[in-house]
């Protein structure tokens, strides 16, 4: 039976999650570690875009994650964020309430003392801009809450799209 897109986004997520060395990539050791170790199931194995993830671990930002003096990946962020962010249209007496704000940040690094955020995307679009449209304000967001939460400045943010293959900067 076939994976939906939200099902092999998962799997791609998962793998990426769990892939245990950045700069000696090979999809094979590592497909058959994740297999063993119950991480991914043959069906989600299946689904996954070789080539595509292939081309991330060849990518600048893939060997700059690799060499980072700090690299997260699947960190959840929960923080408290001006109501006002969402909806810039709203009212005095609302505008500053806080929002609590819970998600799960693909991956970040530290490189030169600065922070860089990396959201990968499995979206099958035909242009970078449709992804930068649709996600660069969930971007800002985690923007916000990491340089909130880690006290550094966040430098960049990267949406890797695995269907275009290729690194887009947002920030």
């Amino acid at each position: 039976e076939s994976m939906n897109a939200a099902q092999r986004g998962t799997a791609t997520h998962r793998f990426m999650e769990k892939v245990r060395d950045f700069k000696n990539f090979d999809f094979v050791s590592e497909s058959e570690y994740m297999l063993k170790a119950g991480f991914i199931d043959e069906a989600q194995l299946k689904v996954l875009d070789k080539g595509a993830i292939k081309a991330f671990f060849e990518s600048e930002l893939a060997k700059r994650m690799a060499s980072a003096e700090k690299l997260v990946r699947e960190y959840e962020i929960s923080y408290l964020e001006d109501a006002s962010f969402f909806n810039p249209e709203l009212g005095d007496e609302v505008k500053n309430e806080q929002v609590f704000v819970d998600g799960m940040l693909d991956a970040a690094f530290i490189e030169n003392g600065k922070g860089i955020i990396v959201d990968y995307k499995t979206d099958r679009v035909k242009t970078a801009e449709e992804l930068k449209e649709k996600y660069s304000k969930q971007l800002l967001l985690y923007k916000r809450a990491i340089e909130q939460i880690w006290g550094i400045e966040i430098a960049e943010c990267h949406i890797y799209s695995f269907a275009l293959k290729e690194d887009i900067l947002t920030i």
